[in-house]
């Protein structure tokens, strides 16, 4: 059980995701989708993970409606063998989807691995199509579709964009 003082549920045991699933994108059949939905490959939480406020103080009360939060290293890593590089980013906001997932706090969740505009893109047709906010067209159509339908929504919602790499990826959307 990983317990803190982040004010959200705790996140014990694998998530059993409900709704909509990776494996069953409804809207790509023309049928409503069922709600929550959550799309998108989420990493396991790794065996060791423990819950620590002091690492992002009050991230909670950032995750807020309409917020935009950026999980980033103190320092740049001086070389690509720096351990700092590897410093738990990805295992905090998979703990905070999570938890706001089974509170529940949001209807769609959705995590893209976003590193490449390739994969952007890739990420958000998926979402797109799990949402029924549409599947036809190229990817920058369907992509642009599902922003959209993000802005004029009024369910909850969360997008994790892991290893953003060069936000130039996300022109556009």
């Amino acid at each position: 059980m990983h317990t803190g003082s982040y004010g959200l549920m705790s996140a014990d045991g694998p998530v059993q995701p409900t709704g909509q699933t990776a494996g069953l994108a409804q809207g790509a059949q023309g049928q409503t989708p069922g709600w929550p939905v959550w799309s998108g490959p989420v990493p396991p939480l790794a065996d060791g993970f423990t819950v620590r406020p002091d690492t992002v103080p009050a991230l909670e009360t950032a995750l807020m409606p309409g917020a935009t939060v950026a999980l980033v290293p103190d320092q740049e890593p001086t070389s690509a063998q720096d351990w700092r590089a590897s410093n738990g980013k990805t295992q905090l906001a998979r703990y905070f989807a999570e938890s706001l997932w089974r509170s529940p706090g949001v209807d769609v969740l959705t995590w893209v691995v976003a590193s490449s505009r390739a994969s952007v893109l890739s990420g958000f047709v998926f979402a797109a199509t799990a949402t029924g906010a549409g599947d036809a067209g190229d990817a920058e159509s369907v992509a642009a579709r599902f922003t959209d339908w993000l802005s004029t929504t009024s369910r909850p919602w969360l997008v994790v964009l892991d290893d953003l790499r060069d936000a130039a990826d996300l022109r556009g959307l």
